[in-house]
């Protein structure tokens, strides 16, 4: 049953929410396959997004973050991007080893 103080809570298109936070749609979608969204509302054929989801998704991706499995995962990333990087440096197409165009005069 719904009281009044639901049907005032605030809410948000999809397309509001995802400027709100900064994400584009297809980022949103991608996060509501994965199940990782906030929940949404069904309102007259249009998702909404509450205030209140916003804030519960909120919280989980904070405890998400502080997990072991999420500290493990950026170290993996921040090794990969070191490795990368080094591979490139040492490439003979890498923009430091390129020489000079010649200018015609």
């Amino acid at each position: 049953m719904s009281t009044d103080t639901d049907l005032k809570e605030k809410s948000y298109t999809i397309a509001e929410w995802c400027a709100m936070r900064k994400y584009s749609k297809p980022t949103f979608h991608k996060m509501r396959r994965e199940g990782k969204a906030p929940k949404v509302l069904v309102v007259l054929s249009t998702l909404r997004i509450t205030e209140t989801a916003d804030r519960e998704w909120e919280a989980e991706r904070m405890k998400e973050a502080e997990t072991e499995a999420a500290r493990l995962e950026a170290a993996r990333r921040a090794a990969h991007a070191k490795h990368a990087a080094q591979a490139a440096a040492k490439s003979n197409r890498h923009v430091s080893k390129r020489g000079k165009k010649k200018r015609a005069a």
